[in-house]
């Protein structure tokens, strides 16, 4: 009696509270776990009270497993729809319905590098903004200003990995966004349809991978511009001549996710960014995936 009542306990837990819990903690988990927690939990549950309720006599005995067994079937229900939603919320992330646009700056161009030989690249400059015609701002809007890829030394030779510089120009404090990157080193122009491919690539990875705010997070302040070396590249020189000298483009594409005070903790920003390097170290804004919007 002793180990049947133990093992409807242990049914109950498996089944029940834990994936409540987990559901109770939607916003804070990504919901890969929760739905990995979810699966391994209820089943290790229904086997257990099958284990308890099969050898039972009555229906009385075997009512109690049963009616736990039908609530992790539930479970498992809630925990595939709630996937099922989360995949469908990524998909539409690509088009959302409402954004606030980034201004539709044409491209932006250094004052050309006076000593001869390949030039060196530089930041570029964003173009000027007219912030009579910006609505008011009451939250964090972290964008991405400018990328150049800076000369370094390493085993002898020069390498130019890519440096990514963003500013909170919103009117509060945010989260550190979470990057997600991607870049293409390509002979002439992509089209369109490229480039709508790998925004929509680097914008489902990022929703996919939303901010969770548990306040271990650092902020940024506003009017603050930081930078950081986007992993994984490092042109050499061959590359940045051909850049140069008109024969490649160095196209990135950027995904931002993060969080201010004002949001509910399911809600989260997302900042897009594509743009590509030219010869005469020019810096043009690609595409329409320039734009922050709120993703619900």
């Amino acid at each position: 009696m002793e180990i049947k009542i133990a093992g409807r306990a242990f049914g109950f837990i498996a089944t029940v509270m834990i994936p409540s819990v987990v559901f109770a903690m939607i916003g804070h988990i990504t919901p890969w776990t929760g739905f990995s927690i979810i699966i391994v939990s209820a089943a290790i549950g229904l086997a257990d009270l099958a284990w308890f309720a099969f050898p039972s006599v009555t229906w009385r005995q075997k009512l109690a497993p049963i009616i736990l067994g039908s609530i992790g079937l539930l479970m498992f229900g809630f925990a595939i729809l709630w996937i099922l939603s989360e995949r469908a919320k990524a998909s539409r992330a690509f088009n959302p319905p409402a954004t606030v646009e980034e201004p539709n700056a044409a491209t932006a161009q250094l004052k050309p590098t006076p000593t001869p030989g390949p030039p060196s690249p530089r930041p570029a400059r964003a173009v000027p903004v007219n912030m009579a015609s910006v609505p008011e701002l009451t939250h964090a809007r972290i964008v991405v200003t400018k990328f150049a890829p800076i000369p370094i030394q390493q085993n002898g030779q020069t390498l130019f990995p890519v440096n990514v510089y963003i500013k909170n120009i919103g009117a509060i404090q945010g989260e550190v966004p979470v990057k997600t990157w991607g870049w293409k080193l390509e002979t002439g122009e992509l089209s369109s349809a490229d480039i709508d491919r790998e925004m929509k690539k680097a914008v489902q990875a990022a929703v996919a991978g939303r901010p969770i705010s548990l306040g271990a997070r650092s902020e940024m302040e506003v009017g603050v511009e930081s930078f950081v070396a986007m992993p994984g590249v490092a042109l050499d020189q061959e590359a940045m001549n051909k850049i140069s000298n008109g024969e490649k483009r160095l196209y990135i594409f950027i995904a931002l996710t993060y969080r201010d005070d004002k949001l509910p903790i399911n809600q989260f920003w997302v900042t897009e960014y594509c743009a590509s390097l030219l010869h005469g170290n020019v810096i043009e804004i690609s595409g329409e995936h320039n734009r922050t919007w709120l993703h619900k």
